[in-house]
């Protein structure tokens, strides 16, 4: 018998298109409907421990096959998403009161590992493309000019690919931290599918550990995640720090899910063949004017550029869902985007590509002002960050007390400890002007 919450959730996700996470993509013609209550048990006898799995144990077996699949050293399941994995991974590299080079477009659960891992972050401001807007790639050249600026720096920690799909080089990236004795960790969140199909980049194997998200692209419930390290002498560590920072309630259906994706994997070449033949038709078939497709490393994801028409990314979503049932996965001023995965199906893509090419239709060039996904100017940062967490800053108002960050993605715009500046300010403004609420979060 159904809940009343779940008929609740059928009636909201029945008449939508979901281009957006998790990437199962609630396809239950392809991948079943066997979830959940036969699997929903705890650590009795012969279910294994997610926190001490036994080597030849159900949860060890399936730690093994994921090293496998993604040539890592080892594999840790994680059920309380990539962030549980970013804050233990960053622990894991680290030792309080550490110098660390962190690139700014870090997602919030980084800069939280700063804040209280007590670090001292020298930031590199990734270059916005000039054409989109959007993040670009950290180089290996800006590494080693952030090593010239820190003292001593310890760790490098960076995002790729970004939620765009944009990838940095992390092998050079991975010989400048070795140059320097640093070790890398890499929040790979959104390219679990990578790797796995020469239509997309690797993974980036080059570092000591990096989290991905099986949720965001893959087949797998929300939640699901992986913790890899690929450098041996940090895998007893990452384990103690998930015991710190991952439930000790494991949910054996979130296992499962995870279980299920790697069968998927292991034998998905075909799988792999169709989304390549259904991406390759939906770009062929769309081939807007005005409107803008930003192609990034990843063409799974799909980013609508509005620049220099009269809508804005939020007008683009508003239309999609109203009159095409298309729900985005994230909006911004400038574009919005689409996430795709395996389990998207011709007829989903060409839904998209149909509206994409209605609206464009509609669309009408404009002069208006273009808005950069992110800020261009670091933030001075006038008391640590770790510090200001804790400070009581009312009326300094040239002084954040808060988190400051759109959501999605998550990427602070502005840190506790950091000042207050005129661009950041016009910034903030911009984004609200084009229908954009950035989220407050106070720490005191």
């Amino acid at each position: 018998m159904k809940t009343k919450f779940q008929e609740q959730i059928e009636e909201v996700t029945r008449s939508s298109i979901p281009m957006h996470m998790p990437g199962h993509k609630r396809n239950v013609a392809m991948l079943g409907d066997d979830l959940p209550y036969s699997v929903d048990v705890t650590e009795i006898d012969g279910a294994d421990d997610l926190h001490d799995p036994e080597a030849d144990g159900i949860i060890g077996s399936l730690c093994e096959k994921y090293s496998s699949l993604y040539g890592a050293r080892s594999a840790r399941p994680l059920i309380n998403g990539s962030t549980c994995g970013i804050l233990a991974g960053i622990r894991t590299l680290t030792s309080p009161g550490d110098s660390v080079i962190v690139a700014r477009n870090c997602h919030k659960s980084v800069w939280h590992a700063i804040e209280i891992c007590r670090l001292n972050p020298t930031c590199i401001l990734p270059p916005i493309t000039p054409e989109h807007g959007i993040c670009d790639a950290i180089t290996a050249e800006a590494i080693e000019e952030a090593f010239e600026r820190s003292s001593g720096a310890t760790c490098v920690i960076l995002t790729s690919p970004t939620y765009e799909g944009v990838i940095s080089d992390i092998d050079a990236i991975s010989s400048v931290c070795k140059k320097h004795g640093a070790a890398l960790f890499v929040d790979a969140a959104h390219g679990a599918h990578l790797g796995f199909s020469n239509l997309f980049p690797d993974f980036p194997r080059g570092a000591d550990i990096a989290v991905t998200s099986l949720h965001k692209t893959l087949p797998a419930l929300t939640q699901t995640a992986l913790g890899l390290v690929f450098n041996e002498k940090y895998s007893s560590r990452f384990a103690r720090n998930l015991g710190i920072f991952e439930t000790s309630s494991p949910s054996y259906i979130l296992m499962n899910s995870i279980a299920k994706c790697a069968d998927i994997l292991a034998d998905g070449n075909a799988l792999f063949d169709n989304y390549r033949t259904i991406l390759d038709e939906f770009y062929a078939s769309t081939n807007p004017s005005k409107l803008n497709l930003i192609k990034t490393d990843d063409i799974g994801k799909i980013s609508i550029s509005t620049r220099n028409t009269t809508f804005t990314g939020s007008s683009l979503a508003d239309a999609l869902r109203s009159r095409f049932s298309i729900e985005p996965e994230m909006v911004h001023s400038d574009y919005l985007l689409c996430m795709t995965s395996v389990c998207d199906t011709r007829e989903t893509l060409s839904a998209l590509s149909k509206a994409i090419m209605s609206l464009d239709e509609e669309a009408e060039y404009s002069d208006k002002k273009s808005i950069p996904s992110f800020i261009t100017e670091l933030p001075p940062a006038e008391i640590p960050l770790h510090d200001a967490v804790w400070l009581d800053l009312e009326g300094r108002e040239d002084i954040s007390d808060a988190y400051v960050w759109v959501y999605p993605p998550g990427i602070p715009i502005l840190l506790p400890g950091e000042k207050v500046t005129e661009e950041i300010k016009n910034h903030l403004e911009m984004l609200k002007n084009s229908g954009i609420s950035p989220k407050i979060i106070k720490t005191s």
